[in-house]
């Protein structure tokens, strides 16, 4: 019986990736043309902005893509910022080695907007009008996958009502019962949703899914201690206070992986 259990919930799983994929998949195709074919061309024409408007309200998927979740708009903005070179490697350093800032948002459905709204905004930092961003595409083609992956879930979380009407988002890395709240205690599932992304992430890029949850962790906790540094520069925080606080968000983050981990080894065992 137990077998035939795991056998039955491995189907399901299967059956979810299968319906998810495909759409993130056909949905990332279109974007990532836009962005190399409309997006970077405006950027070397000068343009600091783009916008690619994958759904429309009332209209479509483009492409006739499939709509299961019954989502009412998907837009895509793309931004540059130019900053001086030493600016853009403490970036870099800041950012492990992605030369952007990426924002992705589900807007669940209320008022006249009927069905999600999904919004992904990418800030691209470059140091030179003539920036060659070539190098970093195939890191974007990941990237982008990720959290379109990551949303959809979302949209099929709402659609099933597994969520109640709540965005979810953490804004300082900073606030531990914050970051348990976000990762771990969300309305919105973002368990599920970010071991998906990844998911697909590491079918990608061939990679261990455990050491990209793990990656991905440790990298919030090393920006983390980059602000606690920060504010201990400024004089908004003493020494006692950063190890303390260090010691704390050393053993959330460690919490946050464990959980993750086993959250991914049954879903995708």
């Amino acid at each position: 019986m137990k077998l035939l259990l795991e056998n039955w919930r491995r189907f399901l799983n299967e059956a979810v990736q299968t319906e998810i994929y495909k759409i993130s998949r056909d949905l990332h195709r279109i974007i990532f043309d836009a962005f190399k074919n409309e997006a970077l061309p405006n950027f070397n024409k000068g343009k600091r902005h783009h916008q690619f408007v994958a759904k429309e309200k009332d209209k479509p998927i483009k492409n006739n893509i499939p709509n299961p979740y019954d989502i009412e708009s998907i837009f895509v903005n793309f931004e540059w910022v130019l900053i001086s070179p030493s600016k853009y490697k403490e970036f870099l350093d800041y950012n492990d080695g992605i030369p952007w800032e990426a924002k992705a948002q589900y807007r669940p459905p209320e008022g006249s907007i009927s069905g999600p709204v999904l919004m992904f905004v990418y800030k691209f930092a470059v140091p030179t009008k003539n920036f060659d961003f070539k190098q970093y595409l195939e890191q974007f083609n990941h990237d982008l996958m990720e959290r379109l992956a990551h949303e959809l879930t979302h949209a099929k979380q709402q659609y099933e009502g597994r969520i109640s009407d709540t965005e979810s988002e953490i804004n300082n890395l900073n606030n531990i019962s914050g970051l348990k709240k976000y990762f771990l205690n969300s309305p919105l599932d973002e368990k599920e949703a970010f071991i998906r992304g990844m998911y697909y992430r590491a079918r990608r890029e061939k990679k261990d899914l455990q050491e990209i949850i793990k990656h991905y962790f440790h990298s919030i906790f090393n920006k983390a201690i980059a602000n606690m540094r920060e504010e201990f520069k400024s004089g908004d925080l003493q020494i006692d206070d950063v190890k303390q606080r260090r010691e704390e968000l050393l053993s959330t983050i460690l919490l946050i992986i464990k959980e993750y981990q086993t959250e991914a080894k049954n879903m995708y065992s």
